[in-house]
């Protein structure tokens, strides 16, 4: 190769224009603050207040012939500004050695990353901050029971392992011999660690399959002998209800079949769920519908969120930092932090009652005759009623639920799809699935109707549905098909 012609690196400097697209961090807020439920915004305004002094709650007004609250409220304001003026020296003080403090640990904040420079790893704070109540979960009430045991000190190592490995059903998958070895002990010690662990509450847990559970759950005793029996046989003829062939396999009438199919019904073949499942939410509504002199009238709730405004008395304290360069721009920051905040919580109130009370509106029908009237409705419909985006409303409904006069509903409730009836009222799916649960509800046992003949039912009350259509409806309703659903 000729010196000189081969490839060559070179480093240039070039200028290029490009627009970007970037959201201001205030607007980011906004969004946030606008998805989050009530009571997880109550939690995230309760933390702003902690980092920010400027902030607090605004004390609730007295209400119109609330004679003597007014005047101890009115007292109350007369005494505090006396105590204002002497009061102010001695916090303004306390403020610039606040102000340092705040501003060494917001430096350690960001050279450790996290809440976890305020406190020290054994910090009893920092202890009480994280303290919440909680339910146990499986493997700690098994742990909990297995410590009430009498059992060596082999045994009971082997019982742990054991428990550490079920999983939220509450099934240990191994078998015997794979547990002795991996623990290193003989087929008997595991053997009875895992029938320690079998015995635990709930019944079934530690079980290696489903036949296995639910027979620890059926019991020894004499007179269950028969469920045992077709726990062990009969298990897939009774998930399809073939009750007919049990009863010609087994010789037993039908009355005794039935009976023991019932009892087998009702164990449960995830006992573990019993313990570690999580818990249901608390479901706070966030708004309210209220009918008020025939109207429909809409209330953000706000028991768990006061309002919030700026504390006066350092907002006094900003004009009088003007002196202290640093401990003002301390506090200017703060005051637009805390600005920004109030401006995002108030902003994400009034999004809400603007959605819900156009929800109202469109769904008046079914605040006044119930579910069958539910309207199709989209989110699209909302959104240009009130000349916003679509992703509002889709944020501002994330995990909000509505009190109506007939009980309490997600707000993604009233946005379904829909059918049009021969009448030609249009009727949401929801309204069509609540009629074929009612059907199936009413229907005779020992003849349960078919989706055909619920589609013809539908049809005679002025619905089209096809039958693929509602056997999608009735799967979805989590429905057994009219042949698991007949009693004999």
């Amino acid at each position: 190769m000729v010196p000189g012609t081969g490839p060559r690196l070179r480093l240039d400097l070039k200028h290029r224009l490009e627009q970007r697209l970037r959201l201001a961090p205030q607007v980011i807020q906004s969004i946030e603050i606008l998805q989050m439920p009530a009571l997880e915004l109550n939690q995230y305004v309760r933390q702003q207040m902690l980092d920010n002094p400027l902030l607090e709650w605004a004390e609730p007004q007295p209400g119109e012939g609330d004679s003597e609250e007014l005047r101890e409220q009115l007292e109350h304001e007369e005494r505090m500004s006396e105590l204002e003026d002497e009061r102010t020296d001695r916090e303004f003080e306390h403020l610039e050695e606040l102000a340092e403090y705040f501003e060494r640990m917001e430096e350690e904040q960001r050279g450790f990353g996290g809440r976890s420079a305020l406190f020290g790893e054994g910090d009893p704070k920092q202890a009480a901050m994280q303290n919440t109540a909680r339910a146990p979960t499986l493997h700690e009430y098994l742990i909990r029971q297995l410590a009430l045991l009498e059992l060596d000190r082999e045994t009971r190592r082997v019982a742990e392992e054991i428990i550490y490995s079920v999983d939220e059903d509450g099934y240990f998958h191994e078998d015997v011999e794979t547990l002795a070895a991996g623990c290193g002990v003989d087929r008997g010690t595991a053997e009875a660690a895992l029938k320690a662990v079998q015995s635990l509450e709930p019944p079934g847990v530690g079980a290696r399959d489903v036949v296995e559970c639910l027979l620890l759950q059926a019991g020894d005793a004499p007179e269950h002998e028969f469920e045992r029996r077709l726990i062990r046989h009969h298990l897939g003829d009774i998930s399809l209800n073939r009750l007919p062939g049990i009863v010609r396999e087994t010789g037993e009438d039908m009355e005794r079949v039935n009976e023991a199919v019932e009892f087998i019904r009702h164990l449960n073949p995830r006992p573990g769920a019993l313990i570690s499942g999580e818990p249901a939410p608390v479901v706070k509504p966030d708004v309210v519908i209220e009918r008020v002199d025939g109207e429909y009238v809409v209330r953000v709730e706000e028991t768990t969120l006061p309002a919030l405004r700026m504390s006066h008395m350092y907002q006094e304290l900003l004009s009088l930092a003007k002196k202290d360069r640093r401990l003002h721009d301390y506090l200017r920051r703060k005051y637009e932090a805390a600005r920004r905040l109030i401006s995002a919580v108030e902003q994400r109130r009034l999004t809400l009652y603007r959605i819900t009370d156009q929800i109202a509106q469109m769904q008046r029908d079914f605040l006044e005759r119930g579910i069958d009237y539910l309207r199709p409705l989209k989110m699209r419909d909302v959104a240009d009623g009130l000349g916003v985006h679509v992703s509002t409303v889709s944020r501002a409904i994330a995990d909000k639920w509505v009190q109506t006069p007939g009980g309490v509903f997600p707000l993604r409730f009233f946005f379904t799809g829909g059918l049009r009836a021969r009448d030609g009222r249009a009727r949401s799916t929801r309204s069509i699935k609540d009629r074929i649960r009612r059907m199936v509800e009413s229907e005779d046992p020992h003849e349960p109707m078919s989706d055909d003949d619920i589609a013809e039912r539908l049809a005679e009350q002025g619905f089209s549905v096809a039958r693929r259509t509602v056997a999608k409806y009735r799967k979805q309703l989590g429905i057994a098909s009219s042949r698991q659903r007949k009693r004999y």
